[in-house]
């Protein structure tokens, strides 16, 4: 879950509600920017490192535009956006603003997009900035905090599962991982554990695990000049030649090739 310290008083940079049958964009890296949406119609998916995160009708996405970010729907959707300069940085502690990429409309987000609505009917006004401008956009992140505590105070059994999975992963990352070897160690089906692990985090859990794997792989290829198997076997890959077609699979272009666009 992301933590983050608010250094100044916002102020809105632009405010939209957009409809399309199909929409695909890259949000560039933007410093000293945030965007919340919420998905009005429909479902969108925001790919943030490699991962993707689905939002569906009520649900409110958070984009803090520290690293590009692909933005797309295949179907009819409709999304109502605020973005706003304001300075932040982020913080290691619990009493920060909890910013995660999706908050779901079962924790209960109807008052975070009456906000978000509030700022773009504020661009047809003539009157020029109110003082209850920052206020607002204030209002909404930390909305999406107080939001995210109760629904953190109110996790199902299967929440907690998935929270023990992701430890797991994290601690085991250099060895081959099965989703039978996890569920095992909690005591669940391996089905369970898919399922509650999708809903928790919007991945799956082989996903989840290649992503951060991959992303491994290539940061020591970049930082200590490893050949391919050579870090590819340091997180439990045997093949490298499916480690090229995974990453591909995964990112879009060749692990090997310089960074562009979204992935890792």
């Amino acid at each position: 879950m992301r933590c983050i310290e608010i250094l100044s008083l916002p102020s809105t940079r632009m405010a939209h509600a957009f409809k399309a049958q199909t929409y695909d964009f890259v949000l560039p890296v933007m410093p000293d920017h945030i965007e919340i949406a919420y998905v009005a119609e429909g479902k969108l998916t925001a790919e943030m490192d490699g991962v993707p995160y689905t939002a569906s009708e009520g649900d409110v996405l958070c984009f803090l535009n520290d690293s590009p970010t692909r933005v797309h729907s295949e179907n009819s959707h409709c999304h109502h956006t605020v973005g706003f300069s304001v300075k932040w940085k982020y913080a290691d502690d619990r009493e920060s603003l909890i910013l995660p990429f999706v908050t779901p409309s079962s924790n209960g987000t109807g008052r975070i997009c009456s906000l978000v609505d509030e700022c773009i009917y504020r661009q047809f006004d003539t009157t020029g900035p109110s003082a209850a401008d920052p206020l607002r956009l204030l209002g909404i992140l930390c909305g999406i905090d107080r939001v995210n505590r109760k629904a953190e105070r109110q996790n199902t059994p299967g929440e907690a599962l998935a929270v023990k999975a992701i430890k797991y992963i994290n601690i085991n990352i250099a060895k081959p991982l099965t989703q039978s070897e996890i569920a095992d160690y909690l005591g669940i089906s391996p089905g369970y554990l898919c399922s509650v692990f999708k809903k928790s985090n919007g991945v799956t859990v082989m996903n989840y695990i290649n992503t951060v794997k991959l992303k491994g792989v290539r940061s020591l290829m970049e930082s200590s000049g490893m050949k391919l198997y050579e870090a590819a076997l340091q997180y439990g890959y045997s093949d490298p030649n499916y480690v090229s077609m995974l990453y591909k699979k995964l990112f879009g272009r060749n692990i090997t090739e310089n960074p562009a666009g979204p992935g890792a």
